[in-house]
This record gives structure tokens, sequence and C-alpha cells, in this order.
């Protein structure tokens, strides 16, 4: 049960958006980039004897050696940061007709999206597996890396 909560953080993270009736594509493909993020973030707090947070912004919300508690908090209050500031700039979009808002909204999704796409395709590109197990084989990536002395790391 305890290995559950990991999962339905992310459920719960996508049925806030089907909730709030995301009405665009780009907020959902952020929320399932965000998902994939979270599923290898797990890897960090699943094998801390081999891995550390390496991102300067996240190792300071969860940690350079984060707990699963703490990646599932903080990627659940992440997804649904996002899913109301999108929302909110949809509304101010659609009140005042102002192409700034939709600009604003625009450059909103565009950032995040390859945010999270970045830290995806550089985890993916080292290796690192989804929800890793507590053994096996360490990866490098760029978002996070090896903890020193393991695997043959200085």
């Amino acid at each position: 049960m305890k290995h559950a909560a990991a999962p339905l953080v992310a459920l719960l993270a996508g049925c806030a958006a089907l909730q709030e009736g995301a009405r665009d594509k780009s907020e959902w493909v952020y929320q399932g980039l965000h998902a994939v993020d979270f599923a290898q973030t797990v890897t960090i707090a699943r094998r801390p004897q081999r891995y550390y947070e390496a991102d300067p912004l996240t190792s300071r919300l969860i940690g350079r050696y984060p707990s699963e508690r703490s990646v599932e908090a903080a990627w659940a209050g992440l997804s649904l940061a996002h899913l109301l500031v999108t929302g909110w700039l949809d509304r101010e979009a659609e009140a005042t007709g102002s192409d700034w808002w939709r600009a604003a909204k625009w450059v909103w999704q565009i950032a995040s999206i390859g945010e999270s796409a970045y830290c995806v395709h550089e985890n993916f590109s080292e290796g690192l597996d989804l929800f890793g197990g507590r053994d096996g084989a360490p990866h490098a990536t760029g978002t996070m890396a090896p903890r020193a002395g393991s695997a043959g790391i200085p």
C-alpha cells in the first residue's frame, strides 16, 4: 500500500485537470510531461544510495536526497498550481479579450512544457526509468546525478 501513493498522486493530478475542464491541449501536454517527470524523480527517492537531486530549484523544494513523500507532495502541488495559473490566464484572456493575456498564457505554456520536456528527455536519454525500484543499475541524468562513491564515481 505504501508504494501505491506515487501512482495515485500522478493520477489525481490528471483528474484535477479533468475536473477543472482544461480546455486546451497544452495543459494536457504539460500535465502528462509533469507526471512522467514525477515518476522519474521518484527514482531518486527510491535509490538514495545512488542518486541525489541535482537541479538547484528542485533540490531546494524537495531536498537533495528527497523522500518519496516529499516528491509526491511537491509534484501534486506544482501540478495543481500550474492548472490554477493556466485557468486564471484563460479567464483573464476571455474577460478582457486582450491579446496580452493570450500571449501571457502562450508564454506560460511554452516555458512550462519546454522545461518539463527538457527534464524528461534528459532523464530518458540517460536511461532513467519510471518509478525505479530500490535496486538496479545507476544512471546519471541531466536533472539528477549519481551520489559520490556509487558505481565507481569518486
